[in-house]
């Protein structure tokens, strides 16, 4: 058997919030709002930028269906 333990949550680093090459995730409406990471809030963890990097919003459709399709 094989266990695959994968983190896709974050993309790289984008500029002021440009997600144009951020590709098949270009737009906004990906992501969860930026905010720092508040590590005692668990809510706040699962939807915090990690130093900056945007964090992905898994309740969007295109989001879920892209990542199960990778995966």
């Amino acid at each position: 058997y094989i266990m695959a333990d994968i983190n896709m949550n974050n993309v790289g680093p984008v500029e002021h919030g440009n997600f144009k090459d951020v590709v098949p995730f270009d737009k906004s409406e990906y992501y969860h709002q930026k905010t720092t990471c508040k590590w005692t809030d668990a809510k706040s963890v699962e939807a915090c930028w990690v130093n900056g990097l945007p964090d992905l919003n898994h309740n969007n459709k295109k989001v879920q269906s892209t990542l199960k399709n990778w995966f």
